[in-house]
């Protein structure tokens, strides 16, 4: 039997994978590069329940980050749970989903002799090993519960932490699944030590929004971003390589972690991301700003090794970055979903000459964390109406009946979402074919 890796890294952009050269010679090189893998949901919250779940928002109900009453409450009913019953031993080493079992605990509550904070609760049912990063300061300063202990840790770096800890799961027997979550590189940025003085001289590309007329009013009713603010999207650019290289060199132990131990070659590795951030794109800035409808949020890296992923060409077909690695784990365990309304196909079928070309992806965005609520829909290059996005506003899960806010942009023409062409006349026709694609999606 095969044993599955899910490797996911926090607000890490699609454009980033050229940083990570274990991602790129270990997973990639050998195996397949997924280079249209979205999110449902361009926020960390809503994909990682979409992980656990394999349904997309519009059926597990989670739009913000899940401190203020998450809708996702069964937590027995998880992929963890759907192998661990096909047979599969299973681990969580990492972050899991926010406020699952109430507030995380607090720096300064009481501990007991050995550091600890006493909590009482294990992980939800189907995880046998249970490492779930539960606070965090900084990469070097943060909480881990250990099965049902939760206890603060000071001056190791979290992922030295985590592949330790893989170590230790991979001695177990065969077959496993094991999730694998770093906190990084999300803000805010503690380099690893090892990391402090690189990528000192890199640049992200600035994407300025030159003409926002046509654009939404969120956009286009932001200032351009000057000069000084530029130089801290690259500062934080700069911090955010850092991190990436400590997850970068996690992924180069638990693959020879794998090596050594004889199972590098009966293990599929999928490496993703939960969402994307901005650098400055339509005019936002900050450090971790994500959602809303842009590709920068929504777009990020998914490659895939082992079995049943052998070397090939690039796969340029529209692909959920979470519900099918979902289905994909599934697959391969021989499990089955306890939840209905799977979204995700698995990966493997993906590979066969134009499968699913005609696939459209489903996006929603909430009020919570960006400016406005909406419902979107983005196509593949092999699509009949081409390469395309269409997002419409308010969402229908609102409930509100203001009048819809369009925007549409050609994905092939213009990468960068600049030019947006709803009210075009000469593309009024794609825009209503995609909304009735929209429309047939968000009613499930």
């Amino acid at each position: 039997m095969t044993n599955v890796c899910v490797i996911v890294a926090d607000d890490m952009r699609y454009d980033h994978l050229p940083y990570v050269p274990n991602v790129r010679t270990l997973i990639q090189e050998p195996g397949r590069t997924f280079r249209q893998a979205r999110c449902n949901v361009a926020l960390c919250q809503p994909n990682r329940v979409g992980l656990f779940t394999g349904q997309l928002s519009r059926d597990h109900g989670e739009l913000g980050i899940g401190f203020r009453s998450p809708t996702f409450t069964d937590h027995a009913d998880t992929v963890g749970a759907w192998a661990s019953a096909a047979g599969y031993r299973t681990g969580l080493i990492g972050k899991y989903v926010n406020y699952w079992d109430g507030p995380w605990p607090n720096a300064d509550a009481p501990r007991a002799a050995d550091g600890s904070v006493p909590w009482g609760i294990a992980g939800p049912p189907g995880w046998d090993t249970w490492r779930q990063l539960s606070d965090y300061r900084t990469a070097a300063d943060w909480a881990v519960r250990e099965q049902a202990e939760v206890r603060w840790v000071t001056g190791t770096f979290q992922t030295d932490y985590l592949a330790e800890e893989v170590r230790t799961f991979l001695d177990g027997p065969e077959p496993w699944f094991c999730y694998v979550a770093p906190q990084q590189p999300h803000s805010p940025f503690a380099p690893h030590p090892k990391d402090l003085h690189a990528w000192s001289h890199a640049r992200c590309r600035q994407v300025p929004v030159p003409d926002a007329s046509a654009k939404p009013p969120w956009v286009r009713d932001r200032l351009p971003i000057g000069e000084a603010e530029w130089s801290l999207i690259q500062q934080g650019f700069r911090g955010r390589l850092r991190e990436l290289t400590a997850v970068d060199r996690l992924v180069g132990e638990v693959v020879a972690a794998l090596d050594e131990r004889g199972q590098l070659d009966d293990t599929v590795i999928l490496f993703t991301s939960d969402n994307g951030v901005h650098q400055g794109e339509q005019r936002r800035g900050g450090d971790g700003t994500k959602a809303g409808p842009y590709d920068v949020g929504l777009r990020v890296p998914l490659v895939a090794r082992g079995p049943g992923f052998p070397t090939g060409p690039v796969v340029d077909v529209p692909v959920y970055a979470t519900q099918d690695v979902t289905a994909t784990v599934v697959a391969i365990a021989g499990a089955a979903a306890g939840l209905p309304a799977q979204a995700g196909v698995d990966l493997r079928r993906l590979l066969e000459p134009d499968a699913d070309r005609q696939r459209v992806l489903l996006h929603e965005i909430g009020a919570e964390g960006y400016d406005a609520t909406g419902d979107g829909v983005t196509t593949g290059p092999g699509h009949r109406l081409g390469h395309q996005k269409l997002f419409r506003y308010p969402s229908v899960r609102s409930g509100l009946d203001d009048p819809p806010i369009y925007e549409l942009y050609d994905l092939a023409a213009d990468p960068d979402e600049l030019v947006n062409l709803a009210d075009v006349p000469e593309h009024r026709r794609t825009r209503d074919a995609l909304e009735r694609e929209l429309d047939d999606l968000l009613a499930g």
